[in-house]
């Protein structure tokens, strides 16, 4: 190719159609009129190109679509998979590289080297957030979040970064990683001089290895013990669903990776479960199981509340745990003891004085001998009621009745009673006649 008084050779080995996107993203370099060209692998196929503007065209199979590049970052998105060939290079110096899809596509690191002096640029893709976690042979310092931009059209939800390195940062004749701690990336590397020998190409792959990890293979829990969930998904998808065969719940929804999955009391009956993350997104689905083992959690009765008098108060108690675990202990509110021990369930309490007074004893009996569960509780409360007063009832004797009338038609009633061991007394009730 002819430009500006260059004269360059461009071409790339292309990859076969199973390779290929519908969504690209493209870094001008520095060249003198730099072409994008996509070629269409299926009819009817709707090209979308967003820049500072935005272009829709549509092309059938076998044609090819040429943008010339204006914009320094720029976007396709296509409804059927597409070849995209970017030409670039330094100046009138060209070359061409086809360009990997912007899904399902890279690494967490990428080689390449440098032969001569020459200007070195890299062109770098990634998720908007992990621009971050970048480094240029273990230095964090040469490849910054400040050296990317967002490419129009994704929602923000990419960023690209073109970035020239001297001599210095990385020298002639270096051998040279990029790496990205967190999400896969696109690298594009532009090598050469103006008027002299440029090579362009995309030294990251063009078809990502996707994988999900639920955590580990197989473990147990207890009923009544949340067990946290933390699942990673990578290598072209980042989201995921969890789910299983189990009749428990996950605390905080189904696509939180970092989650609690709630146990239910029927994974018990059907144990092992199975939790199993699975990712989502544009990339083939990935799937990883984790085999859970579900004890049953302890059980704890301490049977119905009682009523006593304080002068019987003595309570014979009743409680029970099984399930998970057959031993407890009861522990009392109040200051009372029990016999023989407080680890018989069918043990004596004996009230104290206080808890007479009180009224009301709570007794707590609390599981034991089930190391992987939580400790599980039930309460009975006694009641304990006032003995009875003793009453003495002295004999009355009742004597005549004499009734008087007098001038204002009173009736006084004189009655001599309580004849108790004494003389008889009279009481006088006036009340009046009608």
């Amino acid at each position: 190719m002819s430009n500006g008084g260059c004269t360059s050779s461009v071409g790339d080995q292309i990859t076969p159609t199973d390779y290929l996107g519908t969504e690209y993203i493209i870094r001008k370099g520095t060249a003198a009129n730099e072409r994008v060209f996509i070629l269409a692998t299926e009819n009817a196929t709707d090209i979308t190109i967003t820049n500072s503007g935005t272009t829709n065209t549509l092309i059938n199979w076998g044609e090819t679509y040429t943008l010339a590049l204006t914009d320094n970052i720029n976007f396709i998105e296509t409804s059927k998979p597409v070849y995209v060939f970017h030409v670039s290079g330094t100046g009138c110096s060209l070359a061409g590289a086809q360009v990997p899809s912007l899904f399902c596509a890279g690494k967490y690191d990428q080689t390449f080297s440098r032969s001569k002096s020459d200007s070195l640029g890299l062109i770098i893709y990634t998720r908007a957030g992990f621009e971050d976690a970048f480094e240029l042979n273990g230095n964090a310092s040469l490849i910054t979040a400040g050296d990317f931009s967002v490419v129009p059209g994704t929602g923000g939800e990419f960023v690209v970064a073109l970035k020239y390195f001297n001599t210095t940062d990385v020298p002639v004749n270096s051998y040279n990683i990029v790496t990205n701690s967190e999400d896969i990336f696109g690298l594009g590397v532009i090598h050469g001089q103006t008027g002299t020998d440029v090579s362009y190409a995309y030294l990251s792959e063009f078809q990502s290895y996707p994988f999900v990890d639920a955590g580990v293979s197989e473990d147990t829990v207890c009923a009544n013990i949340p067990y946290p969930l933390t699942g990673v998904v990578g290598g072209g998808s980042v989201t995921g669903s969890w789910g299983g065969s189990g009749y428990g719940t996950f605390d905080l929804g189904l696509t939180a990776l970092t989650n609690t999955y709630i146990p239910s009391h029927l994974d018990t009956i059907i144990t092992p479960v199975t939790i199993i993350l699975s990712s989502t997104g544009p990339c083939p689905v990935m799937k990883d199981t984790l085999i859970l083992h579900v004890d049953p959690a302890p059980i704890v009765n301490a049977s119905a509340d009682q009523t006593v008098c304080a002068n019987n108060a003595d309570v014979t108690l009743d409680g029970a745990v099984y399930g998970g675990s057959n031993t407890g202990f009861w522990t009392t509110l109040g200051t009372g003891t029990f016999v023989p021990d407080n680890v018989t369930m069918d043990a004596l309490y004996i009230p104290s004085a206080a808890d007479t007074a009180a009224g009301l004893v709570t007794l707590v009996l609390t599981s034991t001998g089930a190391a992987s569960c939580a400790v599980v509780t039930d309460t009975m409360k006694i009641t304990i009621t006032n003995a009875p007063v003793k009453q003495i009832f002295r004999q009355i004797q009742f004597m005549p009745v004499q009734i008087i009338r007098d001038s204002h038609f009173q009736e006084q009633f004189t009655e001599q009673l309580l004849r108790v061991n004494g003389p008889l007394q009279e009481m006088v009730l006036s009340v009046p006649i009608t």
